[in-house]
């Protein structure tokens, strides 16, 4: 099914959902939403227990070649709702499978403005996760009697809240920094450095075992020693021996953030996002310890 007429499916939706609620929904008042990506299910999870928050692809896997078994298909086939992001994030196999579902899909990526279209990560910006969370609630709405409208406007608002904390309170870190600078070996963080002013001198893809040519390989370390970069950002999608590689060719210290969530929804999207940036603070400011 073409991106357009998803988002066309996704806009009909919300606009001409009827008002009343079956009453086999009222009996169970569950939804069930499949989110492609742990930290957008996480998002979803904060606006309410009546609301069945499930991913796509585990969060233990790599989102661009996990292959699901065909339990899992069946699986989501039953959602009320999907959530994907778009900017060929997720593999064909997702698409295929929400599209043949004939539920509701919201495309992210078609309704938020100012995007990297280079960097899928959306989520790793807490004013992305704002905008998110709204259009997740607007869309969920329709679904919902007033009683339980009311409850998911109280959690969105309170998430927000906490949201907002975080990110006022980071802003505030990052603007007291000497130095600004970093580079990174998978291209997730540019959402993040845009927010807190960060430069990013630099960057390498390297997951999904991609093997860089030695001029780009080059290129990027030359640029490293160059703009005195200290810190360098990576994460466990991205090969050990190109780790090892940047830190011996470069003497920087490697940062081991966490774009996804490895422990699932156990962790949440607020304590992930706080535990990134606080990582990333300390790096920046020259605290001594083991970043690798």
């Amino acid at each position: 099914m073409p991106r357009r007429f998803l988002f066309f499916f996704i806009v009909l939706f919300i606009f001409f959902q009827p008002q009343s609620v079956p009453a086999n929904k009222l009996k169970r008042h569950r939804i069930t939403v499949y989110s492609s990506v742990q930290p957008i299910t996480s998002l979803v999870s904060y606006l309410g227990d009546f609301i069945d928050a499930q991913t796509i692809i585990p969060a233990w896997a790599n989102p661009h070649d996990y292959e699901p078994k065909p339990r899992d298909i069946k699986r989501i086939s039953k959602a009320d709702l999907y959530v994907v992001v778009g900017l060929n994030f997720e593999p064909k196999w997702v698409l295929n499978t929400v599209s043949t579902a004939h539920k509701p899909v919201i495309i992210l990526s078609d309704i938020l403005k100012d995007l990297d279209y280079s960097n899928p990560h959306i989520w790793l910006s807490l004013k992305n996760a704002i905008r998110i969370l709204k259009i997740l609630k607007d869309t969920l709405t329709p679904f919902l009697p007033p009683k339980l409208r009311n409850t998911l406007e109280e959690n969105f608002q309170n998430t927000v809240h906490r949201i907002d904390n975080l990110d006022s309170l980071y802003s505030q870190k990052f603007q007291s920094l000497n130095t600004r600078k970093f580079a990174s070996l998978h291209r997730a963080w540019t959402y993040l450095a845009r927010d807190y002013n960060l430069n990013e001198v630099a960057s390498l893809q390297l997951e999904h075992e991609r093997t860089p040519g030695p001029k780009e390989l080059k290129k990027f370390i030359d640029s490293v020693k160059s703009n005195g970069v200290r810190v360098i950002l990576a994460d466990r999608f991205v090969p050990t021996r190109f780790i090892n590689l940047i830190r011996r060719e470069t003497h920087c210290k490697v940062l081991m953030l966490d774009p996804i969530g490895s422990n699932g929804i156990q962790s949440g999207y607020i304590k992930l996002m706080r535990e990134n940036l606080e990582k990333l603070y300390q790096a920046l400011k020259g605290e001594h310890g083991r970043y690798e």
